[in-house]
């Protein structure tokens, strides 16, 4: 569980912190908060290594579906 929860957390921090990329799997709300949708399924995390454009100053939704309880910090 904590190995998940562990890799979940990178994968949050990486994505929270990514200001260019190549790769573009986030999306825009009708607010222009950007919402990035990580999964955690089976003790995989996904997006893995992705790094989405968010400017700077814009605000960011990060929303975590996992198939197992957990906490992120």
């Amino acid at each position: 569980m904590r190995r998940v929860l562990s890799a979940a957390v990178t994968a949050v921090s990486v994505l929270a912190l990514a200001t260019a990329c190549s790769d573009d799997s986030g999306g825009d709300d009708s607010n222009g908060t950007r919402v990035i949708e990580v999964t955690v399924e089976g003790g995989e995390v996904t997006p893995t290594g992705t790094r989405i454009d968010v400017a700077v100053g814009q605000p960011v939704d990060i929303v975590v579906t996992s198939d197992e309880a957990g906490e992120l910090h």
